[in-house]
Parts: structure tokens; sequence; C-alpha cells
């Protein structure tokens, strides 16, 4: 403590930390702890990583002031205690970190294919500098509280500039978190991607009649996953009766509505009796579609049907 100022007395550093509190549960009612997975798991935790991150972070802003102002007049008890005040807050920050993580990306592919996830890399590698940096300035510190001859003037002047790195790094972190809070979670898109893929699935159905014996009944094809790119085609045909119509031969191809591309052939091949299916079949633009199905039920009949459709 400086010569001539007044230690802050209990009540006031208590009712400091209760505002803090209150502010770091405001913060986490108002982002992406509030929803989602966990909710009444993830606000209190959000809440207590806030606090950990605004005493390790604003820590430091304050002792990376302080040791500049303060000459070669540095407390070095303060200085000390607040080495252990960070490295516990460390502690309190990966644990909390790691199911904030868990919680908000979902698989490690997200890491890299969403915003979020490529944001909370940045801010990862941020807080493992701030790590390294740590690890130094504590080393100055323990050095800084034994006796030297030179007064302590070089472990002080080491420790400033250390902990002057820690604190523009520290203000970096403060603007990934930032972003992050902006950002949706990575959780979050990729549910509603899977949503989206499985709803794009077409399925169409057609009745067709050859005009010859066993020649009439229904075609159902589905496209999975409907979109553009490669697609997994499958036709099933069946009888009026329900019983799978093995027709001798069929043949699919697509057609672009707009007509720029097209007939493409679609080779389906005999799986079983009554389905035929391809994997792998390259859809090559969205847009409206046209399909054509040709069945053959003898060697003189035959018939063909046509769909629409939507690939997105």
């Amino acid at each position: 403590m400086p010569p001539g100022r007044q230690r802050p007395s209990r009540g006031l550093l208590a009712g400091t930390a209760l505002v803090g509190l209150v502010l770091a549960w405001t913060w986490a009612g108002a982002e992406h702890a509030s929803t989602g997975l966990q909710p009444y798991l993830a606000m209190p935790v959000d809440a207590v990583h806030l606090v950990a991150a605004g005493a390790w972070v604003g820590g430091l802003l304050v002792l990376a002031g302080a040791l500049i102002r303060a000459g070669d007049e540095v407390p070095t008890e303060a200085v000390t205690r607040f080495s252990r005040i960070a490295f516990i807050s460390v502690c309190v920050l990966a644990v909390t970190g790691l199911y904030q993580s868990w919680r908000q990306v979902g698989s490690p592919s997200a890491l890299v294919d969403t915003r979020f996830g490529q944001l909370l890399l940045l801010k990862a590698a941020g807080v493992g500098l701030l790590l390294c940096l740590g690890q130094v300035s504590r080393r100055w510190t323990k050095r800084l509280a034994r006796p030297q001859a030179d007064g302590g003037r070089a472990p002080l002047r080491a420790l400033r500039r250390w902990v002057s790195a820690e604190a523009v790094v520290g203000l970096c972190v403060i603007a990934a978190t930032t972003a992050l809070a902006a950002t949706q979670p990575a959780r979050t898109p990729s549910a509603a991607v899977a949503r989206e893929r499985t709803s794009a699935t077409v399925t169409l159905k057609a009745d067709f009649d050859t005009g010859g014996p066993r020649g009439e009944g229904s075609a159902d094809i589905v496209m999975d996953p409907g979109q553009r790119g490669p697609n997994a085609v499958h036709v099933t045909l069946t009888a009026h009766d329900g019983t799978p119509l093995d027709a001798p031969e069929i043949q699919a191809s697509l057609t672009s509505r707009s007509g720029s591309i097209g007939p493409l052939p679609v080779p389906v091949e005999r799986v079983s009796a009554g389905h035929w299916s391809v994997s792998g079949f390259q859809v090559p633009v969205a847009g409206p579609w046209d399909l054509s199905l040709t069945v053959r039920t003898s060697e003189f009949d035959q018939t063909t049907v046509r769909e629409s459709f939507e690939i997105r």
C-alpha cells in the first residue's frame, strides 16, 4: 500500500465484490449462457468465469499501471498477492472455459468449420500466450521478493515489461471474448444445418402404367440429402397389390428446368427386387429440376413419367 493511502475497508471490498457478481450474473443472463443446453448450470458457470477473468485481466491492467507509476517504490507484497490471485483465477478459468467450450461448440469439427469456433481458437491462443507471459512474470516476481544488490531495480524493470505485455494481450483476449458474445454458438448452426439437411431430402411418388400385364404400379423416388453435390438416389417400384414390382429395366435422368443442364443420366442399379439405387450422384446446381423415369415391364411395354422438384 503506498504511503499516505488508507487500505480499503472490508465492507467496501465486500460491496465491490457483490456488485461485480451482480454485473457478471446480468451479463450471463443476457448472452449465450441463458439459452441452449443446460442454462441452469451454464449461467452460474458463466458468471464465475467472468469474475475470474475480471480478477485476472483487470488486475493485470491495474498492476501494469501501478508498476509504471510507482518508480522504484513498489510494494512487493501487493505484487506477490496478485500473483497468487492470478494463479487461482487461471485455474477457475480453465475449468469453466472447458465446460463453456463443450456446451457452445459441440464437436471438434465445429472449431474450424464455424466462425464461433474460429474465434474461440483465437481466444484460446491468446489465453495460452497470457499463461506463458504470466509464468515469466511469476519468476520475476519471486526474484523481486528476494533481496537484491541493486535494490531490486533489474527484476522490477523486467517485471514492468512482462506485465505490460500481459496487459496488452489481455485486452486482445477481451476483444475476442466480445466478438464471441456477438456470434452465434457453433452448436446452434450445426444443429440447424442437420435439420435443414434432413428436411431437404427429396421424396417423389409417381404412378405408371406400361399397358401390359402387371404393368401398373407406383414409383417411389428418394434423393438424399436433396442438396447440390453428391446425392444417393433410390427408386422403388411397387405393384398395386403392395408387392415389389421387379421390372426388367428402368432408366432415370435429370434435367434442369432452366434448360441449361441435362438430361443427366442417373445410373441406378438393381439392388433387390423392385429396388434400384446409386450413391454419390452429383447434382451440379441448386434450383428446379425435372426427373424422367422410364419403366419397362416387358419386351414391348414401357412408359415414361415425369416429376418436378427443388434442389437446395
